[in-house]
């Protein structure tokens, strides 16, 4: 039998090239440009969320000491230290055209305080686990007894 000689072609080369860019590649995104890597520090952060037009139930279902998680999360992302009750207060508007601030019967805003552990993240907001902490963000969280939809107002650095 005769031995054939491969030969290097072009469909050879581009391949070697393609496997060469993706381990620099991948070395690059994991060594130099990981957000979460030495530049990150760990803080202790307190935040207030707003949980707007609850009945009184819902209200009674939350309690300081509880964690809070979101919808899909499976650790916590904080625990309740502080719960701040007011009425509701939405902006109606009426045939004439006018808009006037009215109180909703049986319905209140609720101002939550949570304090966690998180991680900058480098672009101005902080990590909870997978959970990206944000000022304005709405998410689902849930409670040991109950389920709402959320909105972070304010976020800061507080002490341990």
């Amino acid at each position: 039998m005769e031995k054939k000689k491969h030969r290097l072609n072009w469909v050879d080369i581009l391949v070697v090239a393609l496997v060469v860019l993706l381990v620099a590649g991948t070395c690059v995104k994991i060594l130099v440009l990981d957000p979460m890597g030495a530049s990150s520090r760990a803080v202790h952060v307190s935040y207030q969320m707003k949980i707007g037009g609850i009945r009184q139930y819902s209200v009674d279902a939350l309690a300081v000491g509880d964690q809070i998680f979101t919808e899909t999360g499976k650790a916590p992302v904080g625990v309740i230290t502080a719960i701040e009750v007011r009425d509701n207060e939405s902006l109606s508007a009426y045939p004439d055209g006018t808009v006037k601030e009215t109180h909703a019967e049986d319905r209140y805003d609720v101002y939550l305080t949570v304090e966690t552990d998180a991680v900058e993240d480098g672009v101005g907001g902080y990590k909870v686990g997978t959970y990206n902490l944000r000022c304005n963000s709405s998410v689902n969280y849930i409670t040991k007894y109950q389920s709402f939809y959320g909105q972070v107002l304010t976020i800061s650095e507080a002490s341990a």
